[in-house]
């Protein structure tokens, strides 16, 4: 399935069904024995991030800062990419519940905005541009960031898999 771009639909919900269509699409791809969880914080953190889109993502930007994929306290826990909870809260201005992974690791729980854990890239990341910007609608005006997969992997001892990560573990059979 395609996704067209139509002037009919907002930026902000063109990116999210694409988001919302590639988690689906990677959810139901098989991975080896080294992936024990699967966190898809499109989804169940939709709330935050749907209002970090919809806030941040109105029109086209100059500068795409990427990440890899959700970490186990940014992104997995705020719906927020480099998701450090007191940036989404405090500068961003977020605030909204945050569901549960259908799979939850025991010492990767997702607490949402409540987590007292810091995502130290987030908090580096977003420490710097609230240096430089002052507001968030400074930084926001040129630029958005984005991860390229939507997925957080954890091994079945909670460590943190990178899509970089799965080159070194060869598929099974």
């Amino acid at each position: 399935m395609s996704f067209a771009p139509s002037n009919e639909i907002s930026l902000s919900d063109q990116l999210l069904a694409i988001e919302l269509q590639l988690s689906t699409q990677m959810k139901a791809l098989r991975y080896n024995q080294h992936v024990a969880y699967i966190y898809d914080p499109v989804e169940y953190a939709y709330n935050l991030h749907s209002q970090f889109t919809h806030k941040f993502c109105q029109s086209a930007k100059k500068i795409l800062f990427l990440g890899m994929n959700p970490g186990p306290w940014g992104m997995s826990q705020t719906g927020v990419p480099f998701g450090e909870v007191k940036v989404v809260r405090d500068w961003m201005r977020l605030s909204g519940e945050v569901g549960h992974p259908i799979k939850e690791h025991p010492s990767r729980p997702v607490l949402g905005l409540a987590c007292h854990r810091s995502e130290i890239s987030g908090r580096k990341f977003w420490g710097l541009f609230q240096e430089l910007c002052k507001e968030p609608q400074h930084f926001f005006r040129h630029a958005f960031v984005y991860n390229y997969c939507p997925l957080a992997f954890l091994s079945s001892s909670g460590k943190n898999i990178t899509p970089a990560e799965f080159k070194q573990y060869q598929p099974d059979g």
